[in-house]
């Protein structure tokens, strides 16, 4: 029988790859170090403080489920947006999840339907690759709620593996520009840039599993249907086999990056220009990427249009 590594008295309930735990003390644990995230411990800057107003993006993925259920349990100010993105059953089922949670904790939620709002769904808008549309039109979206809304930080459910993947992908491609900006707290560098955040940095993907667990959290179990294949998944698949033979190396990886990341220079501050379209923040001269994005269909039917018969 395995005993619990904190209280060294109860049976350990939560087995994970480096320590046990019993399910009180894990909760413990998680909330700590949520909020050792939040304090900035190690980071030199705080989050956000019992005052902020937070826009908590959730997909109902069991990450962002946890993270809101967390920060709700630690008594702060917290709204849920969710952005639907139309992708068939899938996208029913996260907003059926996270319209339940909000319902059954009395919290506030924002919806974004793609469809209904721009008229048409992420399928309809990539051409070849979806997750990078889907990350694009994710990230307009959040940042452009926030902003219009009045929210002073968005936080995201992005663990601890989720940044070693990224870490690695960096790494892979000696992406200086990003390995530059990638950190837990990204600070506004426009006035309509929303500051944004990552509670859960210092939590593994093992550790958001047990806790969905222990508090019987409902979240989407399927993965999307449109990530196969994606880069990110071979990452993933070679980090969890390091681990399994090395415990706690992904989080000596990317803590050790965030320690030596003067070693990749300092991020070039630029001036943003603004979308000629929508009027958000854009690094392009004209439309951002997002209105670009928009466009696209419609500048395929309209070349389609255009086409003259062939004359027989």
């Amino acid at each position: 029988m395995k005993i619990c590594k904190r209280c060294r008295e109860k049976e350990a309930d939560v087995v994970l790859s480096t320590v046990c735990f019993c399910e009180p003390c894990f909760i413990e644990y998680f909330e700590r170090q949520v909020q050792r995230a939040i304090d900035g411990e190690k980071l030199g800057v705080q989050m956000f403080s019992r005052d902020s107003r937070i826009l908590m993006a959730v997909s109902g993925g069991k990450d962002s489920m946890a993270l809101w259920n967390v920060l709700n349990d630690l008594g702060y100010e917290t709204c849920g947006l969710h952005i639907d993105l139309n992708i068939d059953e899938y996208s029913e089922v996260s907003r059926r999840v996270v319209e339940n949670f909000a319902a059954s904790k009395n919290l506030d939620l924002i919806v974004v339907d793609l469809r209904k709002e721009y008229g048409k769904s992420l399928m309809e808008l990539a051409m070849r690759d979806a997750c990078s549309a889907c990350g694009l039109v994710k990230r307009y979206l959040m940042n452009k709620v926030a902003y219009e809304k009045g929210f002073s930080v968005l936080a995201t459910g992005h663990t601890l593996d989720d940044e070693c993947v990224t870490l690695l992908g960096n790494l892979t491609r000696w992406n200086l520009e990003f390995l530059q900006r990638q950190y837990p707290i990204l600070e506004s560098t426009h006035p309509k840039l929303v500051r944004k955040v990552k509670p859960l940095f210092r939590i593994s993907d093992e550790e958001t599993a047990a806790y969905a667990r222990i508090k019987r959290l409902e979240f989407v179990r399927e993965k999307c249907p449109l990530a196969s294949g994606a880069t990110s998944l071979s990452y993933k698949k070679v980090l969890n086999e390091l681990e399994q033979r090395h415990p706690s190396l992904k989080k000596a990886f990317y803590l050790g990056f965030l320690k030596n990341k003067s070693l990749f220079g300092k991020e070039e501050n630029f001036e943003l220009k603004t979308c000629e379209s929508c009027g958000m923040p854009t690094a392009n001269v004209g439309l951002c990427a997002f209105c670009k994005l928009l466009e696209r269909p419609k500048r395929r039917h309209d070349e389609k249009s255009k086409v003259k018969p062939l004359s027989i």
